[in-house]
């Protein structure tokens, strides 16, 4: 017996049930924190665009970075999040529901009609000249003519209510090889990656450091490693100062 296809409104259900919350993660060969946004957040964002406005991928992606604080959004997991987004409103619609979230208004980075919507981009481009956008040819590509001009206006600071990190003391050590460091806890090891560059915020400001590894015995009960982050001489400090470490990169 053949598969039975799923519907758009079960693949958006399955989509919302398999990350119900963002996925931060850090990438070792970018050197960079990364987040997937929930397709639930996106489906909401795209709600609020009125008539008349428009939101770029590149818009959504650029909220989520500042929202969650870290480097990059994930555009290639919001740009499918979007599409499936998409074609369940418009499986909605055709069933018959007057109001369905407006997913003909956003357009791809550079203001382009996505061609991956429903209808192949025709749909989409009947529905933004109907709200009185102009969409011209340019080369193999539609555009929206003056994009810029109807880009709803974005807010990412308010955005997170989650209070900023206030971070903990650390206290300056120097060791040899390292450098002046302070020590990474064992609970803080899944925040950074596991050796190399990283961004964290030293008394308030962002530094680079870089995550050094140590491998040693020093209780006499087996091998085990120790962390410490090597701060950089624009930190000003020296050894047995005190300095605020909080994790995160801010806007």
């Amino acid at each position: 017996m053949a598969k039975k296809t799923k519907t758009w409104a079960e693949k958006l259900a399955d989509a919302k049930a398999k990350m119900p919350k963002p996925k931060k993660f850090y990438c070792d060969k970018t050197k960079q924190q990364f987040v997937i946004a929930p397709v639930e957040e996106i489906e909401a964002l795209i709600r609020t665009v009125r008539k008349g406005r428009l939101l770029a991928m590149n818009q959504i992606t650029g909220l989520f970075r500042m929202k969650y604080r870290v480097d990059v959004c994930c555009p290639i997991t919001a740009g499918i999040f979007s599409w499936i987004v998409a074609h369940a409103a418009h499986e909605q619609e055709e069933a018959g529901r007057k109001r369905v979230v407006p997913w003909w208004r956003v357009l791809k980075t550079g203001g382009v009609i996505n061609p991956k919507y429903p209808g192949q981009g025709a749909v989409q481009r009947a529905r933004l000249e109907a709200e009185g956008h102009k969409v011209v040819q340019k080369g193999r590509k539609l555009v929206v003519a003056d994009y810029e001009k109807a880009l709803a206006n974005l807010k990412p600071a308010a955005a997170s209510k989650k209070p900023a990190n206030k971070g903990t003391q650390r206290k300056v050590l120097k060791r040899g090889g390292f450098g002046l460091c302070v020590l990474l806890p064992k609970t803080d090891w899944t925040k950074l990656p596991g050796d190399g560059a990283a961004r964290v915020l030293v008394d308030g400001k962002k530094r680079r450091v870089t995550v050094q590894v140590e491998r040693c015995n020093c209780q006499g009960t087996g091998w085990h490693e120790h962390r410490f982050l090597s701060l950089p001489k624009s930190a000003g400090v020296k050894e047995g100062d005190r300095v605020t470490i909080a994790f995160g990169v801010l806007a």
